[in-house]
């Protein structure tokens, strides 16, 4: 049986209640549904998502551990407690018909008006667009002093790629929302490496999205968030820019996923 009738019935159209489960893509390891519901009259526009089992030994160790799942919603309260945004967490659980047949979700509310970072610096802000260079001037800036308060916090993201980053423009700013938070946490051991991690997830992105130039805006704004690093600033650049290298050149760009 589909996973999303085990949570709720489904249909093929929207009842006025709920309805339709779409499947969306997702990586391998989890599956996901867009739907709608009505709740005390108001429409929600919602997403819902298994948490696959990597391998046995993943299976195994959420025996002894939260799920995925869990994780990810105390990422999310983590997150929402410091300031960043992040998708609303309606509900999330295990339907456990034994030991064996365990399958976590979680069900989140949708972003409206939103678009994933690689496509704000690729379509809507293109490099070398004069047009639109202000904002996106704007939208590096802010996204690098999130960046650089988030990890002053010692919150680290488990998978900064661009497209787990969706952005909102607003009249007066910029406002991020993080994705894939199950492996999101505040961190005390190996800064650095963590570090170094997340501006090479961010900064996986080729010559049609972002240039040389926004690549430094971003390290000066995100080293303003973050001063404690500024007298690192060149090992610092060259770690990411030499880690980034490497995924690059073993990736098919852009990395959207």
């Amino acid at each position: 049986m589909n996973f999303a009738h085990d949570i709720l019935p489904s249909m093929d159209d929207f009842d006025g209640l709920r309805g339709p489960f779409t499947e969306v893509p997702a990586s391998a390891f989890a599956r996901v549904w867009k739907c709608r519901l009505s709740i005390a009259g108001k429409y929600l526009d919602l997403y819902l998502k298994h948490y696959l089992n990597r391998s046995f030994i993943d299976f195994a160790k959420h025996l002894l551990r939260p799920s995925r799942a869990l994780r990810a919603f105390d990422a999310s309260l983590l997150l929402a407690e410091n300031g960043f945004g992040c998708p609303t967490v309606i509900a999330v659980g295990t339907i456990a018909r034994s030991l064996h047949r365990r399958k976590h979700f979680m069900l989140t509310t949708a972003l409206h008006d939103t678009r994933p970072l690689h496509q704000w610096l690729s379509t809507n802000l293109p490099p070398h667009d004069h047009r639109s260079l202000s904002s996106r001037r704007q939208l590096i800036r802010t996204l690098a002093h999130t960046i650089g308060s988030m990890h002053a916090r010692g919150i680290f993201h488990g998978d900064l790629r661009p497209g787990n980053i969706h952005a909102l423009q607003t009249p007066d700013a910029w406002r991020f929302f993080f994705l894939d938070n199950e492996r999101t946490a505040r961190r005390i051991t190996v800064i650095r490496r963590r570090t170094v991690k997340n501006l090479t997830q961010i900064g996986m992105l080729g010559d049609d999205h972002i240039t040389a130039t926004d690549r430094i805006r971003f390290l000066n704004g995100y080293l303003e968030a973050n001063p404690r690093l500024a007298p690192d600033r060149k090992p610092l650049a060259r770690r990411v820019a030499a880690a980034t290298s490497r995924r690059m050149a073993h990736k098919s760009p852009p990395d959207n996923a």
